[in-house]
């Protein structure tokens, strides 16, 4: 295609873009299907993102819902009660002189300790109080004695720290 001069008349120039669009010099196929390719790549990225943002703002008021709160509140009471059944279930079976039940009781009891510190770490994190009366964190040490008849006690020591 040979480009036009300023030495051609006005009126060859026209007639030439009069014939319409299929003569324009952008008119390639591939041009077009890469513009089109590009475009609709921009809507998906524009609508993902919004999608996102709606996600997130309706996430905040269900981390900070009076619900989960109580749920979470619940999940403590439970685990710390665990924490007593567990203790006196080991306490019970090694004076029977049973230690494999023994030590299942010891391994749910850490499970619980454990769970019951992950959940403790998430709420003061949060700024939300725990649950009033429990402690913020079970030490470790209190089952690591062996002396699982004494763990209720420490419990309720530890608890009446609070």
């Amino acid at each position: 295609m040979r480009l036009m001069t300023s030495k051609q008349p006005w009126d060859s120039r026209f007639r030439k873009w009069e014939r319409g669009f299929d003569r324009r010099p952008d008119s390639d196929p591939k041009l077009t299907f890469w513009r089109v390719l590009g475009i609709s790549l921009a809507v998906v990225i524009v609508v993902w993102s919004l999608g996102f943002i709606d996600k997130w703002w309706d996430y905040t008021p269900k981390v900070m819902s009076a619900e989960r709160s109580a749920t979470q509140y619940a999940l403590i009471v439970k685990n710390w009660n665990g924490l007593y059944v567990e203790a006196e279930g080991a306490c019970s079976s090694f004076k029977e002189g049973d230690m494999v039940t023994t030590e299942i009781h010891v391994v749910i009891y850490r499970r619980i300790v454990v769970e019951y510190n992950n959940r403790m770490i998430v709420i003061y994190e949060a700024g939300l109080v725990g649950p009033a009366g429990y402690p913020k964190e079970i030490p470790k040490e209190i089952g690591m004695t062996g002396d699982w008849c004494s763990v209720p006690v420490a419990l309720d020591a530890l608890r009446g720290e609070q």
